[in-house]
């Protein structure tokens, strides 16, 4: 039977699950630069090692209250570890998961933003959809170079 793992954190009220695969690091709050014009759901851009990345904010993605803090954190995102494509502002970061095939439902409605949920011994958590979480870093990146 396949496993998958997932990384499980908090945004807003709520805790979340997004696949281990695309996590590459996780920081506290760093410095973000506002981009003037940028749609609400961006925080900014962050350098990241050189690599100037856009930050989402997970509480207005996931429709959660923001509450950014010292204790908030990016988790650096993106399928290749040598180009990340985007942070994502959470409000802490729990761990790591393991779950079985049987653990998840896909969900076929609500929010484009998440793609199943994860039933695990302390209830069910809505699991996080990457390709779309890289498409708003797309729009990210192209108001960026039109602003």
């Amino acid at each position: 039977m396949m496993s998958h793992t997932f990384v499980t954190f908090r945004a807003g009220n709520q805790m979340f699950a997004l696949a281990l695969r695309v996590v590459q690091q996780v920081v506290r709050l760093p410095a973000i630069t506002p981009v003037a014009g940028a749609l609400p759901v961006i925080a900014g851009l962050l350098d990241f090692h050189g690599r100037l990345i856009p930050v989402l904010i997970g509480h207005y993605l996931l429709e959660q209250p923001v509450n950014i803090h010292l204790n908030t954190m990016v988790m650096i995102l993106g399928v290749n570890v040598d180009q990340p494509q985007l942070g994502l502002l959470v409000d802490e970061v729990y761990g790591v998961y393991q779950a079985q095939a049987t653990d998840l439902t896909p969900l076929t409605i609500g929010s484009n933003v998440l793609m199943a949920s994860l039933h695990t011994n302390n209830g069910v958590m809505p699991v996080l959809d990457p390709a779309v979480l890289a498409a708003y870093a797309q729009i990210a990146s192209v108001s960026e170079h039109v602003g």
